[in-house]
């Protein structure tokens, strides 16, 4: 008894966890608590907000031409 619900409460937490990471659209096994926002992510990626709004303006200007 107590190894089935040992089962069932570890089914539960990685359940879960992975659940969270496919509402969040991340890999499953990546970190849930993560910052899943755009400045979170442009942060993780080692790039700054005000150059990826230059690089855009830019890109944006281009296909206009």
């Amino acid at each position: 008894m107590k190894k089935l619900l040992l089962g069932v409460v570890l089914g539960l937490v990685a359940g879960l966890w992975m659940g969270a990471n496919l509402g969040k659209g991340q890999d499953i096994w990546d970190n849930p608590f993560r910052d899943n926002s755009l400045k979170g992510r442009l942060e993780e990626s080692g790039r700054n907000i005000s150059d990826a709004l230059k690089e855009g303006a830019d890109a944006l200007k281009d296909s206009v031409k």
